[in-house]
This record gives structure tokens, C-alpha cells and sequence, in this order.
């Protein structure tokens, strides 16, 4: 367990609290995988913004032939699970429990399996671009999550392009229905041009596609898009 926080900076006095537990104990069980799934969590997210490296789940049995967006965090205790599996850790997250324990006041509706999949993802993007601008936190949140939001949401030059668009639909009580899905579509569009690239070129990005050198890859992915 102790490898997994060896990534992150550790919370000392976190650690000395739970050193000061009894062996053992419920408590500092409770409290020390708590630390291991925050330090996990920081680690993760470091490899969402950044585009590469393994992320850390509760399984690492199922990473095998697995994409990262086939993941998600509980919201609550920041373990990483398969999406189809967290509606089944749900009901056992000793940190979820001991929220509800506290927050009587919240609505059932929030414990619904149906919304613990969007409620996840949309906490694992809001830590991931919490540096970012609104607009930007917006758009990730409403696109669908696989391997080409995985490259928008990383490449620079993609979420530049994508900002700017978002900026230019103007303030939220003005925009029309449609505005964010069509800003969607041309960033995901240009994350299918990487994507596509990357099975030539390994971590290649929009900005380096769009040098000289690569002038004739991206002509023949044009090509191949719009046929």
C-alpha cells in the first residue's frame, strides 16, 4: 500500500494521526486507506492533465485492455473503478456512509446508481482542470468520455482552440441550444486528427501535427475523414 503514495506529496500529520492508532483498529483501517486513495486520486488526475502514464484503480487486475475512460473516482472516498462497477462499491463506501451519516438533510435522489457514473466523472474533470477556465470545465463535463476527450482535454493547442470558440458563443443566458455541442464537435474532431496520427506517430500532438515535417500524415488523415 505504501507504493502508491510514494508518487504525491504524503499529508505528515495525516500519517502521525494514523500511527497513533491502535494496530489494526477499524479507524485507522478506515483512515489509512483513505490516505492511499487520496494519494492514488492526485496521482491520476497529474495523468488525465498530462495525457499519459498509468493511472492507479482499486483493481489493477482490470486495467488489462482497458482504456483510462473506462474509469472514474467515487466521489466521495476517491477510490478509481471500472464505470460499471461503481454503483456496486456504492453501496459499500464507508466514506459515502459516514457522509449521508452527517448530511441527513440530503436528498435520496442524490444515492440513485444512475447518476453515480456522471457525478464521478464530473468530479474527476473538475479536479483535473480546476486551473482552467469555466467555459472550458463545461464543455469537458457535457463530452462524452473516451480516448478522444482523453486527447482534447490534454492537448494544448486543442483546449486553446476550444477556449477561444467557448469564449466567442458569448455569456450562458445568450447562447443557443446547440452553441457548446457544435464547440464539442470541432474540438473532438481535431482530437480524432491526433488520435488518428498517434497510429503513426507515437504521442503526437495538434501542434506538432501542424509543422512542415508532418504536412503529408495530416493531409492523408484529411483525406481519410472525409471519406
Amino acid at each position: 500500500m505504501t507504493r502508491h503514495l510514494l508518487s504525491v506529496h504524503v499529508d505528515e500529520e495525516a500519517v502521525k494521526k494514523i500511527l497513533f492508532l491502535p494496530k489494526l483498529s477499524p479507524q485507522r483501517r478506515y483512515l489509512l486507506h483513505t490516505l492511499i486513495n487520496e494519494g492514488n486520486f492526485k496521482h491520476n488526475i497529474s495523468s488525465v492533465q498530462e495525457g499519459k502514464g498509468s493511472i492507479v484503480v482499486a483493481r489493477r487486475n482490470v486495467l488489462a485492455n482497458r482504456s483510462t475512460s473506462d474509469f472514474t473516482a467515487c466521489e466521495f472516498c476517491k477510490k478509481w473503478m471500472t464505470k460499471k462497477n461503481l454503483w456496486r462499491h456504492m453501496k459499500t463506501c464507508l466514506v459515502r456512509k459516514e457522509y449521508y451519516r452527517s448530511h441527513p438533510e440530503e436528498s435520496d435522489q442524490k444515492r440513485k446508481r444512475v447518476a453515480a457514473v456522471r457525478r464521478g466523472q464530473a468530479f474527476v474533470t473538475n479536479a483535473a482542470f480546476a486551473n482552467k477556465e469555466n467555459s472550458l470545465q463545461k464543455l469537458f463535463n457535457r463530452m462524452k468520455d473516451d480516448k478522444v476527450k482523453q486527447i482534447v482535454v490534454s492537448d494544448e493547442l486543442i483546449c486553446r482552440e476550444a477556449g477561444l470558440r467557448m469564449s466567442g458563443i458569448g455569456r450562458e443566458v445568450d447562447q443557443k441550444q446547440d452553441d457548446i455541442y457544435r464547440v464539442s464537435q470541432t474540438a473532438r474532431m481535431l482530437g480524432r486528427i491526433v488520435l488518428m496520427a498517434r497510429q503513426t506517430i507515437t504521442d503526437v500532438s495538434l501542434d506538432s501535427l501542424i509543422q512542415p515535417k508532418n504536412f503529408d500524415l495530416t493531409v492523408d488523415i484529411a483525406k481519410k475523414i472525409i471519406n
